[in-house]
């Protein structure tokens, strides 16, 4: 890409790219795909702690999930959401399908979907301490607020910094 292409935000082939929007404050929320996709350690890679933890569901993947509406209905779950919450919680309000949870974590749902801001927080599921990180979902067109995207990461899964 040229220097001024890449001051104009435009792509080689001169279309805007995904994040530019000219003339217009950029609203329209991305959904990284490592929280929807299948997220696994690198062939032949694995951490220290990897033997000791228990698997999920025999993989690595973390639970992700999309809602829409204030009522959060579950509209996607990864497969590691469903094996971990059941087939069955997808289509009903994260309240009444998401059994394990607590209260916190339904109240960040709430609080994203109110303000539009992501948001993240540390939340006990049996036993175990996993990061719940929240993002707003909305209309690229009119930037309103339809629904969440989420993910659970476990505490183990926290990347680890070796000092320099």
């Amino acid at each position: 890409m040229s220097a001024a292409g890449a001051r104009s935000g435009l792509a080689p082939d001169h279309r805007p790219t995904a994040h530019f929007y000219p003339g217009k404050r950029h609203t329209r929320r991305l959904i990284p795909s490592a929280i929807m996709g299948v997220m696994t350690e690198p062939a032949g890679e694995s951490s220290p702690t990897s033997a000791s933890r228990p698997a999920l569901g025999g993989s690595s993947t973390r639970p992700a999930g999309l809602t829409t509406g204030p009522g959060h209905r579950v509209v996607h779950g990864n497969p590691a959401f469903v094996r971990i919450f059941g087939q069955r919680s997808v289509g009903l309000p994260a309240r009444e399908g998401m059994i394990g949870p607590p209260a916190e974590a339904f109240a960040l749902l709430d609080t994203v979907l109110r303000t539009g801001r992501p948001a993240a927080r540390w939340v006990v599921m049996d036993g175990r301490s996993w990061r719940l990180t929240v993002i707003p979902r909305a209309d690229p067109a009119t930037g309103e607020i339809y629904g969440l995207a989420f993910h659970f990461r476990e505490r183990f899964d926290m990347p680890v910094h070796a000092p320099t």
